[in-house]
């Protein structure tokens, strides 16, 4: 009879990130440091959502959701703050740090009047692969429906 070799191999493989990025580009008719603002400083005009949020505009800022009875539910903080042409969060949604993902939005001008917006969400683990599906759609609506949309209507 065979004995049965257990595994040295460190940490399990739900723990370990997985090469997954979702990856949303739009072209949007702003100028990059307006298009950099309107995706920050006017988050609640924009996010498709029926509750309030924010985010405070800084290093280690949240982005946040305020829900039922006033409750703040953090969604991550910045974790790179480089305005016009990038941030980063660490993407939490109300879930310990160890297991959040990394959202960035990298803004680049295209001509005078038009800016390439790219958001990138990676760092996806195996036991994630449900929110990485969920995500994929979440944000077409978010980047789609919500920012783009809100950009037509407010732009210069």
């Amino acid at each position: 009879m065979a004995a049965i070799k257990r595994s040295t191999d460190g940490p399990s493989s739900t723990s370990q990130p997985v090469p997954l990025v979702i990856r949303k580009v739009l072209l949007v008719r702003a100028p990059v440091t307006l298009a950099f603002d309107y995706f920050t400083h006017d988050i609640d005009e924009w996010w498709p959502m029926s509750t309030a949020c924010g985010l405070e505009c800084r290093l280690d800022g949240r982005i946040y959701e305020i829900g039922t009875g006033d409750h703040m539910h953090v969604w991550g903080h910045i974790a790179e703050w480089r305005p016009p042409l990038h941030l980063r969060l660490a993407w939490t949604r109300d879930q310990p740090d160890d297991i959040g993902t990394d959202v960035e939005i990298d803004f680049s001008p295209n001509g005078s009047d038009r800016t390439r917006v790219e958001l990138s969400h990676r760092g996806w683990k195996a036991d994630q692969m449900k929110h990485y599906i969920d995500y994929r759609k979440y944000w077409d609506i978010v980047m789609i429906n919500g920012y783009q949309e809100y950009v037509r209507h407010r732009r210069p």
